[in-house]
């Protein structure tokens, strides 16, 4: 099978918060967990949650070892340093995997949020 991605792939376990997008406000409706990879296009992460296909998602992801230098993302002097990235993403599949008892949650970046 042909590699259809125009991104590669990093495996890389950061953080990540998730919830629906728009938030209504309410500060449990995100949920912490780590992305199993990600790519300039998108990433994987796990979740306890199985999302419909092109359900709409709020990403905070922390990226260890990186800070913002203003709109840009620098290496950090201090490898335990995070920088936050925050997008809205699109469901693409949501799988179960029965080895781990959670979902497999492929997203697509809609949009970079700066804040």
């Amino acid at each position: 099978m042909a590699e259809l991605r125009r991104y590669l792939r990093l495996a890389k376990e950061y953080r990540v918060e998730y919830g629906p997008f728009p938030l209504s406000g309410r500060d449990e409706e995100l949920r912490t967990s780590t992305i199993i990879n990600i790519g300039g296009g998108g990433l994987l992460f796990r979740s306890t949650e199985d999302f419909p296909v092109g359900r709409h998602l709020i990403l905070k992801t922390y990226i260890v070892g990186w800070r913002q230098d203003g709109p840009d993302l620098v290496e950090a002097d201090d490898p335990a340093q995070e920088a936050r990235i925050t997008a809205i993403a699109e469901v693409l599949r949501s799988e179960y995997d029965p080895g781990e008892g959670c979902h497999h949650v492929a997203v697509q970046f809609l949009g970079r949020i700066l804040t």
